[in-house]
């Protein structure tokens, strides 16, 4: 069972309409990059031990995984997840392929799927730089597409020595017949974190 940190109601609300701008922005920025018209949605936020990152999925369950750098004013880390299915799906909608065509995916459906990270990103990233007055720079993307323990141990082994803690934004995506979901998860370092849920608070106090 996982452990969740406690968050203020004031901290929740606030990381919540974060997630949702970032989203609203990602699913404009989908549909003017790509004609297509994918609705993107944060329904549920909380903050988990990074170490407890592996419970999220079964470690043999085929995963895709697009992980990225934030670079500026903080250094943090954002991991996408999707199982498998949803992946393949979201690879389909995108290639204008009825969904359940991909079985596998080939060198293009990868550059569409890191396309799809990218543009989650860059907006997520972008909402939250503005509403908290920071600048922040997105790395281009690593794909994993391994069990889910592999994707999860590099993860670990990447960021496990600089972020304690996880703001594990649950994420649904859908399309116009076809209800998919994943995981965006921002790993900031500790003194981030601190410093983003003191500036969120103060955020929604004004």
């Amino acid at each position: 069972m996982m452990t969740e940190i406690a968050l203020t109601e004031m901290e929740y609300d606030a990381l919540k309409e974060l997630g949702n701008i970032g989203t609203g922005h990602a699913t404009t920025a989908l549909a003017e990059m790509t004609g297509v018209r994918i609705a993107i949605r944060v329904p549920d936020i909380s903050v988990i031990p990074i170490t407890e990152i592996p419970g999220l999925a079964n470690e043999e369950e085929m995963m895709a995984g697009l992980f990225f750098e934030l670079s500026g004013d903080t250094t943090d880390y954002i991991q996408l997840l999707f199982a498998q299915d949803s992946a393949l799906a979201l690879v389909d909608i995108l290639m204008g392929r009825e969904i359940g065509s991909t079985g596998a995916l080939s060198e293009m459906d990868e550059s569409a799927l890191m396309e799809i990270g990218n543009i989650l990103t860059s907006a997520f990233a972008t909402a939250w730089a503005d509403f908290l007055g920071i600048t922040l720079i997105t790395s281009p993307p690593t794909l994993a597409f391994d069990m889910a323990g592999a994707v999860m141990d590099y993860v670990l082994a990447t960021v496990g020595m600089v972020a304690d803690q996880v703001i594990l934004f649950k994420t649904v995506f859908k399309g116009e017949l076809n209800v998919f979901s994943g995981y965006f998860m921002l790993m900031p370092d500790p003194e981030s974190l601190k410093n983003v849920l003191k500036m969120l608070g103060g955020q929604i106090d004004e």
